[in-house]
């Protein structure tokens, strides 16, 4: 039989135990808080990219966030996340097919449809009433003066990566999606993805024209690590070769930097090869950058709405600041 000393120290220890827990993560929810404001206040790839909103966590919730920058947004500032809807529609496809993939399915999501000749300029009216009535099936059968047909099939190029939005666009046609507007799009999105997701549509564009808040895109991320959605089990699966100057064969066009040889899986990237990190993203031209990390633990998202130029790509900036939070993450956790 234990002795009352015994069982004192006993008390003594279950004590310590309880309160060291909640300190030592709350010292190490603390630490990383610190390490991620310093790199996205501090670090010259994320000064680059400011003003923005992030954050980042895992499948249970939010572990650390923050705004940098003059004006930068907050977590539920709505703004346009245009090929950050590239992984939405991902998630959507998979979802409606339950898992269960086709091989133009699987074409349509890796860019390999043929369908190259697509110009989402040709989507965006000037009078308000005619961008919300214009529905998925319209954008896909408009032309214009110089720019070709959305809807036109290329043969040459089927089976070979084009970054363009007509291979989405003609999926949606073909499978439903084509009488929708964009109210409606979003109804459609929510009601296969989550009503929780809040996801509108300013364009009936399935690659691009999405708006949504970084906090409901976090929702949808943190669907994916928990294993709530079909695509849980295909990150990165399916992908290809992305970058011409690697694989000229098997890719026409790509919008990432020549010295970078990204994959393409369903909808979103796979940031493969030298300086990468193997993380899954889907960057939006305007700087909205959501990603998961490689081992599928952690998510992040860098929210900013910046108009591309010529010379500058926000998606460019945004990407490289979030690497470097991931980079960060790694060196909190010990990994």
């Amino acid at each position: 039989m234990k002795t009352a000393r015994q069982h004192e120290r006993l008390r003594c220890a279950v004590f310590v135990s309880a309160w060291l827990a909640p300190t030592q993560a709350y010292s190490q929810s603390t630490d990383l808080q610190q390490a991620l404001d310093a790199v996205a206040g501090h670090h010259p790839a994320c000064k680059t990219a400011q003003p923005f909103y992030w954050e980042v966590g895992n499948a249970h919730g939010v572990l650390a966030k923050g705004q940098v920058g003059l004006d930068a947004p907050d977590a539920d500032t709505v703004m346009p996340i245009a090929s950050a809807t590239k992984w939405l529609f991902g998630a959507y496809v998979v979802e409606t097919r339950q898992g269960k993939l086709s091989e133009a399915d699987i074409q349509t999501l890796t860019m390999r449809a043929g369908y190259v000749e697509y110009k989402h300029r040709l989507c965006v009216k000037h009078r308000q009433a005619k961008q919300d009535d214009l529905t998925v099936a319209e954008c896909f059968a408009e032309s214009g003066w110089g720019a070709g047909h959305n809807d036109a099939l290329s043969a040459d190029a089927v089976g070979m990566f084009y970054y363009a939005g007509g291979h989405f666009q003609h999926w949606g046609v073909e499978n439903g999606l084509g009488s929708l507007n964009s109210g409606k799009l979003g109804q459609a999105f929510n009601n296969r993805l989550g009503a929780n997701l809040a996801i509108g549509f300013e364009s009936p564009q399935l690659a691009g024209g999405a708006r949504m808040t970084a906090r409901h895109y976090g929702d949808f991320l943190r669907k994916l690590l928990s294993g709530e959605l079909a695509l849980s089990a295909y990150l990165g699966k399916h992908a290809v070769c992305a970058q011409p100057s690697v694989c000229p064969q098997q890719a026409l066009k790509s919008p990432i930097p020549s010295n970078l040889a990204w994959h393409y899986s369903l909808g979103h990237w796979v940031e493969t090869g030298s300086g990468s990190d193997g993380a899954y993203s889907s960057g939006g031209a305007f700087g909205f950058y959501p990603w998961i990390s490689a081992d599928q633990q952690h998510y992040g998202v860098l929210a900013r709405m910046k108009k591309p130029s010529l010379k500058h790509r926000p998606a460019r900036d945004s990407a490289a600041c979030g690497q470097q939070l991931r980079s960060a993450l790694r060196s909190v956790n010990g990994a």
